[in-house]
């Protein structure tokens, strides 16, 4: 693997890490790091050559694909503003086709922090209790507190797991479980 695509990759897990780490700290993930990741994703890959470099064009559309759903979220009030901007910066690191795989993994392993969050808090009452809620498709206040933790985390699990997969070719489950195929 070339020595400039493992050193981008390695400063954009450190860039997720950093925002995981402010986001469990204080609930926030910072200006200054999300804006630098962003103009370090669109300018590295603009000025490096193929491979690692995509391209600025390529580096604003995985930006895009990996921001604007969460955009999305956060007009809804579902997540914070420096998730979206965090998860910009992602995109603009590796592109839209990896930026599309770390935002489902990231929103897979938010959904699996979300459980948990609800389970430590209400117990297994709780989880049955917001589900009963959801199927009704009530909109307005269901009398639950809104669920608060650090998305950042998630974005750092997702984004590690996109990079892992992107890089070994293969599927995290197609490694787990292909040898047991038949």
């Amino acid at each position: 693997m070339d020595p400039r695509a493992l050193a981008m990759d390695g400063l954009l897990l450190s860039i997720a890490a950093g925002g995981a780490w402010t986001d469990v700290r204080s609930g926030k993930v910072y200006n200054t790091l999300t804006y630098s990741a962003v103009a370090a994703g669109i300018v590295l890959n603009g000025l490096l050559p193929s491979p690692p470099g995509l391209g600025a064009g390529q580096a604003l559309l995985g930006l895009l694909v990996a921001a604007g759903p969460l955009f999305v979220a956060f007009l809804a009030g579902g997540i914070g503003a420096g998730d979206v901007k965090l998860m910009a910066g992602v995109g603009a690191f590796v592109g839209p086709h990896t930026a599309l795989y770390a935002l489902l993994f990231s929103c897979l392993a938010g959904a699996v922090m979300a459980l948990a969050v609800i389970l430590w808090t209400e117990g297994y009452g709780g989880v049955l209790l917001r589900i009963r809620a959801a199927l009704r498709f009530q909109g307005g206040e269901d009398g639950f507190a809104r669920l608060k933790f650090p998305f950042g985390l998630a974005i750092l699990v997702g984004t590690a797991w996109a990079i892992t997969e992107r890089n070994l070719g293969a599927s995290a489950l197609d490694l787990l479980f292909g040898s047991i195929r038949t």
